[in-house]
């Protein structure tokens, strides 16, 4: 009961934290909250993990694709109608295939996906929370030391867009079609049935994946992109900042320092006025608030010594510094891409996950 409590105190904290901030003229910070607790609480309840859906549970999978179905469909009325201004605006080029190759590799040694890591946090999993240390990390090192090379692999083919190049509409076919093939590669492991179930018990996939949809859509339609890693850079680079006396920034403003090529292409915000920084709190609230709320909270109980929080937090390292290669993680460089017309991008970023995954699963069997 007392975990309940709990549960309800923390909604009703993020309730009126985004009700203030709205009222106080800052609504896309407000409304973040609102999403970002949306998608924590679907993806603690239905257990949405990208990485686990890699790995070959087709039950996740088929969720994950129902969610990408609703949400293409609803991108393409939108960027048809005019609504929203244009598609996912991340590069396509060779890196988006080495950096997910990498990010797919590191998941079995972090535990997750860069989400599922996330939600797993507000769940209260002390090994996540020390992966998701080391992807903070990461996600400052990957600005300093990778970024350039990320620039010179995206290069080649840069300016291509799927959908400026053949249409709005053969990007969605290619999307559907994607979907349809992999719904029909995994139907004999898991039919697709709908079945009824508790609000207190775990959702089942297809509820998690078409309520995901559902609200990527809604977000796309007035606030914006669903975007992790760019504020977890920006936050990071910020404190670096601070802490060196806000010496870097000036060398940055100058087009020197380390990180600074990062800064001049995705410009340093700090983490308090960074709108994404808000919908990232809200989804670890989120999921906080659900994981309270189902009693399945954990307190950040250390299993397994502390050498395990170590390789989590090392993993998480690399995993940081992998979404800088890509410029994305599974949700910015696959779903968000996928979802708002970029298949040329998110099924590449796909195709590089899933193999890395395999192969990040072959090599913790044998080290076990």
């Amino acid at each position: 009961m007392t975990m309940r409590i709990h549960g309800v105190v923390l909604a009703a904290l993020l309730a009126a934290a985004s009700g203030i901030l709205i009222a106080g003229g800052h609504w896309l910070h407000g409304t973040g909250i609102l999403f970002g607790v949306a998608y924590g609480v679907i993806i603690q309840r239905s257990r949405m993990c990208f990485a686990t859906a890699f790995y070959g549970n087709a039950y996740l999978m088929r969720g994950i694709l129902l969610g990408l179905l609703i949400a293409s469909i609803a991108s393409y009325v939108l960027l048809k109608t005019g609504v929203v201004a244009a598609p996912h605006a991340v590069a396509f080029g060779i890196h988006v295939f080495v950096g997910s190759l990498l990010f797919g590799f590191l998941m079995p040694f972090v535990g997750g996906c860069m989400l599922g890591t996330i939600y797993r946090v507000g769940t209260g999993i002390s090994t996540s929370a020390a992966a998701f240390l080391g992807i903070l990390l990461g996600n400052l090192l990957g600005p300093i030391l990778v970024w350039d090379l990320t620039k010179a692999l995206a290069a080649p083919t840069t300016g291509f867009v799927m959908s400026v190049a053949v249409g709005l509409e053969a990007a969605l076919a290619v999307n559907l079609a994607a979907i349809a093939a992999l719904l029909y590669l995994t139907k004999r492991a898991v039919p697709l049935s709908i079945t009824p179930w508790r609000i207190r018990e775990p959702w089942p996939a297809w509820a998690g994946g078409l309520a995901l949809g559902v609200v990527f859509a809604v977000q796309f339609a007035v606030w914006g992109l669903f975007v992790t890693q760019l504020p977890l850079a920006r936050a990071m680079l910020y404190v670096a900042d601070a802490a060196s006396g806000m010496r870097l920034s000036s060398a940055w403003s100058e087009g020197a320092g380390p990180g600074a090529s990062w800064v001049q292409d995705n410009r340093l915000v700090a983490p308090y006025a960074d709108p994404l920084m808000y919908l990232i709190l809200g989804v670890l609230g989120g999921a906080m608030v659900a994981a309270l709320l189902s009693g399945e909270f954990q307190w950040f109980k250390v299993y397994g010594g502390w050498r395990t929080l170590a390789r989590h937090f090392a993993a998480g390292v690399g995993m940081g510094i992998a979404v800088w290669i890509a410029v994305g993680c599974n949700v910015s460089g696959f779903y968000t891409a996928t979802a708002t017309l970029r298949p040329e991008v998110g099924w590449l970023y796909a195709l590089g996950m899933y193999l890395g995954a395999k192969l990040g699963l072959r090599l913790v069997y044998k080290l076990t």
